[in-house]
């Protein structure tokens, strides 16, 4: 993984983040559901390089 290229990392990232529809539509309960995944799935809390990588991928946010 190291070796690949940060492109193609960012890549994986942005294909792997979960579906979060419009925030507007969800209620609370839902909102919380889905935040509770999205932490499990977050790639930047593995390892500084990981972390700088999806800071630096505006699909992530």
């Amino acid at each position: 993984v190291n070796q690949l290229p940060v492109e193609i990392i960012s890549h994986i990232f942005a294909l792997s983040r979960p579906y979060l529809p419009s925030l507007l539509i969800f209620s609370v309960e839902e909102f919380n559901k889905q935040k509770n995944i999205r932490g499990v799935l977050n790639p930047g809390q593995v390892c500084r390089n990981w972390r700088t990588i999806a800071h630096r991928t505006p699909e992530l946010w």
